[in-house]
């Protein structure tokens, strides 16, 4: 009974042993690098908020307007052309 063991073994061994068959490494390409480059900016995002609170939303409103409009005045009187400003609003 052990001899017939040992045996199956043995050929299970062979079989398993046969059946498989040797592995490629894969292939692989790996890179590594870095990169800089020195330009002059030709545009800008800036984006500014303003709140208020007030006794009465009229007044905050009022206030904020005003705030947003010397914001404005501030950054068309260093230069910005008003063709390049695009106002953005929420709420």
């Amino acid at each position: 009974m052990k001899k017939l063991a040992v045996v199956a073994f043995v050929c299970l061994a062979l079989c398993w042993a046969r059946g498989q068959e040797p592995c490629a490494p894969p292939k692989i390409v790996k890179t590594t690098g870095t990169a800089e480059i020195k330009v002059t900016p030709d545009r800008a995002v800036i984006r500014v908020g303003v709140e208020r609170q007030s006794a009465t939303a009229k007044s905050a409103k009022a206030a904020v307007h005003n705030t947003s409009r010397k914001i404005l005045a501030a950054v068309f009187g260093e230069g910005m052309s008003r063709e390049s400003f695009s106002p953005e609003t929420e709420g």
